[in-house]
Order: structure tokens, then sequence, then C-alpha cells
């Protein structure tokens, strides 16, 4: 049953989203970039590839999202010497952090993603502001903006950090690392969640008759503890479709049908793209732990 229900959310073709989230996702994106620039800022500066924004970018192929640095490029370490939260979110253009803490953290220590990713949010809207949607371009040196191009950079350095930096930061590099995999589930989740709403209510529409919609929980929602974050199980839907009486076969053209016709629009398949870029750099980052 599970490599039925893989085949019928994942094997269709994809677009590529077009730029990184704004809004609370975008907040919890930022999280992410931070702990890489964290884990890439234990090696000596020269070899550091996370902390890079170019001064003036071209785009050269908006569908491809494309371009190159026609000014120079600015490092980092050059701009801020404490490398905190606030200071990222400056260094890749945010104009609206006052000098408060930013980023929150849990009681063990640890960094608390939903409430800095909703702490954010809501100064960005006290500001009558919204969270802009940022560039690779302005966190290290690329030739192109592809969600996918910047998730695997991201998620390459932070595996990576453990045998790259000096021996004294090596476990400091591992505790990055693996609290690194732990937050982008948490972004993969808070994804699916908010696309997931969508999708029940499109699919029980659409198989209203045919087949009844289960769902899964995958947490809260960051800007609203009372409200759970739900997308389709397609698992245990299809395993009541057969319970009910239909074949395998009947339940499987049920589900490709829906999802065929779905994903070929373009924000679903976005949204399912960005998820699989995540999925496929949580994959690696976590073979490394």
């Amino acid at each position: 049953m599970r490599q039925f229900i893989v085949y019928s959310v994942v094997a269709l073709n994809l677009l590529s989203p077009t730029v990184l989230a704004g809004g609370v996702q975008g907040c919890m994106e930022r999280v992410l970039g931070y702990r890489a620039l964290e884990a890439d800022s234990l090696k000596p500066k020269a070899d550091r590839k996370i902390g890079w924004r170019c001064t003036d970018w071209e785009v050269t192929d908006a569908e491809k999202r494309e371009g190159k640095c026609k000014g120079s490029w600015e490092q980092f370490s050059d701009v801020y010497s404490d490398t905190s939260f606030n200071n990222f979110m400056k260094f890749i253009g945010d104009q609206h952090v006052d000098a408060s803490d930013w980023l929150k953290k849990k009681a063990d220590g640890s960094i608390d993603i939903d409430k800095t990713a909703s702490n954010c949010y809501n100064k960005h809207t006290a500001a009558n502001a919204k969270v802009r949607n940022f560039e690779a371009h302005e966190v290290f040196k690329t030739d192109n903006d592809r969600f996918e191009s910047y998730v695997e950079k991201l998620s390459d350095t932070v595996s990576k950090a453990p045998d790259e930096v000096p021996d004294a930061d090596k476990d400091k590099a591992k505790d990055i690392r693996a609290n690194y995999y732990e937050l982008s589930q948490r972004v993969q989740d808070v994804r699916v969640g908010d696309h997931g709403k969508h999708l029940i209510k499109d699919a029980t529409k659409k198989l209203k008759g045919q087949l009844d919609i289960e769902t899964r929980t995958l947490g809260k929602d960051p800007l609203n503890t009372n409200v759970d974050l739900k997308t389709v199980d397609w698992a245990k839907t299809a395993q009541k479709g057969i319970a009910s009486g239909k074949s395998k076969q009947e339940v499987r053209n049920l589900i490709d049908g829906f999802n065929k016709e779905y994903y070929k629009k373009r924000n679903p398949a976005e949204h399912r793209s960005v998820v699989r870029s995540y999925i496929k750099a949580g994959g690696k980052a976590k073979k490394c732990i």
C-alpha cells in the first residue's frame, strides 16, 4: 500500500517554485538560513560559502530564475561581527529589524522555530510591512535563484560542516546539523499543512461519493496554536476505499486521476515542488546524523 501511495503523490512532473516564501513560512526559512550561516561560520573565513550577497543583481533569464552579479559580493563577516539572527535578517535586506532579540528559544536552549517565526511575522505586521521574499543571491554566491538549488546548498553546507570545521568546533557543527534537520522537518510540515487545507477541500469536493477523504495532523499553526495543520492522508483514504468494496485499481485510478488534474495548476504544483525539495535535502542530511 505504501508504494502505491508514494507513486500517487510524487510521480507527476513538477513545476519549479519561483521564489522563497514570504509570510510565516518565509520567517521559518530565515531560521534555516541562519542555522546554515552558523554552521558555515565555524570554518575559516576564506572557506565560507554562506553569508554572501550581491550588491547589484541582474536577471538574465526570468523563467529559469537565472542571473549574474554585476556588482560585488559582500561577505557577512565583513558587515557584522556578531553572527546573530537579527544581523542575518538585516544582511538579507529586512528593513524592520529592531534591537530586541527576534530569535526565540525553548527551555533547553534550542531554537523554537514556531515562536521565532510567529515573532518575526507579528513584528512585520506591527510595522505595516510584509515578510519579503528574499533571494538565494542574498545568502550565497550563485548564478540562479531557484528554490531547489537554495535548499540543496544550505543542506549540503550544514551536512558537510562537521568534516570541514576545526576539530574544536566539530561537536558544535554536529549539533547544528542535527537541529537543522529537525527544523527543516518542521518547515516541511508547515508547508504541507498550509497547502493541505486547499488540498482537503478540493479532494473532498472532487471525489465526493467516490472516496471518503481521510486527513492527518501535522502539528499546530505557528500563528494560532488552537488550529491544527492538516493534509490529506492518501494511505488511509485508499484503505477506506478498498474496505468499502472498491478494488485497488479503482482506488488507484481515482487518486491518480485527481492528483494529475490538481497538480496541473501552478500554485499546487509549486507547493508540492517545494516540499519535494525539503524531502530530498532532508534525506541527505539524515544520512549524516
